[in-house]
């Protein structure tokens, strides 16, 4: 009796950590979809730089490509194009279950179209040292520029850096 209580007691410890992890999960869940719902409305508004926020703040909660397909177009919206590519790829090229939502092929189908129209204004940098003995430290806007993209095309935003 007493070793039976101790393995049921043992069992009801291991099953509350998987619960909790599954209520925080649900929770998570819940709340990367009211904050992909909030960037939405504001996108579909107009308002892309203040969605960006909220479908960052969603897609590091839950990854779902309608959520992920909109912050790659606000960001291309807002001129950060290279990443909002990134990211539109990233839903493009993602395989989907045979029984995905629709709504996830027609996110699919819509980064599709943005990506196609953004692609073209990508810049290219390219920087060039001599004399080529010399290893710089080079930076574009504050970020360093990896060694290996010296003498290399460098996919950037247009404008001024």
């Amino acid at each position: 009796m007493r070793r039976s209580l101790f393995v049921l007691t043992s069992l009801g410890l291991l099953i509350l950590p998987s619960v909790a992890a599954a209520e925080a999960q649900a929770e998570d869940i819940a709340a990367a979809r009211s904050l992909g719902v909030q960037g939405i409305r504001l996108a579909d508004d107009g308002k892309c730089a203040d969605a960006i926020e909220k479908l960052e703040r969603a897609e590091a909660l839950y990854h779902a490509p309608t959520i992920l397909g909109r912050l790659g177009e606000c960001q291309v919206a807002v001129g950060h194009i290279v990443l909002g590519t990134e990211n539109l790829n990233r839903v493009v090229r993602e395989p989907l279950a045979p029984n995905a939502p629709a709504a996830f092929k027609a996110a699919q189908e819509r980064a599709h179209k943005v990506l196609d129209s953004a692609l073209p204004r990508i810049a290219y940098l390219t920087v060039k040292v001599e004399p080529m003995t010399v290893t710089p430290t080079v930076t574009v806007d504050g970020a360093s520029v990896p060694a290996a993209l010296i003498g290399a095309e460098r996919p950037t935003d247009p404008g001024p850096h």
